[in-house]
């Protein structure tokens, strides 16, 4: 291979080029367009279109349809939806403190097997309805608030008891 065939033929590019033809460069430091995807996140290589081929008047526009710019992929988080679980952790006290004094209230006037099946069968059904709401992707955050509940009573009842505590021992 001589000199002169190095600098000619279809593999040659002038020191400086990059091999991207004129005009299809972005100006340097600025991406791609924003309707474009970054490169890489493009259809995949050799992927040839819909099936029967380009539909009349030529290829579909680039990027998103409708005109919409393009969203990296991950965009804006989807909104919060679940129910509140705030919401759920102020029901889930209510219904733990309430039906606590409630069923102590009743159970004297129960035999003592039926206030046992009660006493071990409310917090199971609460502790199961509230796994069923929290795992349901529509009641997802009042579910995990009924769960915390169940958190924040133990730790209610522990302050309650130091202070009884304290209180009986003389110190309050």
């Amino acid at each position: 291979m001589s000199h002169h065939d190095s600098m000619s033929g279809p593999d040659f590019q002038p020191p400086g080029s990059s091999g991207v033809p004129p005009g299809r460069q972005p100006p340097s430091g600025q991406g791609p367009p924003p309707s474009q995807p970054p490169p890489g996140q493009g259809p995949p290589p050799g992927w040839q279109g819909p099936p029967g081929g380009m539909p009349p008047g030529g290829p579909p526009p680039a990027g998103p349809p409708h005109g919409t710019p393009w969203q990296p992929p991950g965009g804006p988080p989807p909104g919060r939806s679940g129910g509140s679980l705030v919401l759920g952790i102020v029901v889930g006290l209510v219904v733990l403190f309430g039906g606590g004094w409630l069923f102590f209230a009743l159970a004297e006037y129960m035999r003592g097997e039926a206030a046992n099946f009660v006493g071990l069968a409310l917090p199971l059904l609460y502790l199961g309805g509230s796994i069923a709401l929290a795992v349901r992707d529509d009641t997802r955050r009042f579910g995990s608030g009924l769960l915390l509940a169940i958190g924040a009573a133990l730790i209610i009842l522990a302050g309650v008891c130091f202070g009884l505590l304290f209180m009986l021992a003389g110190h309050g």
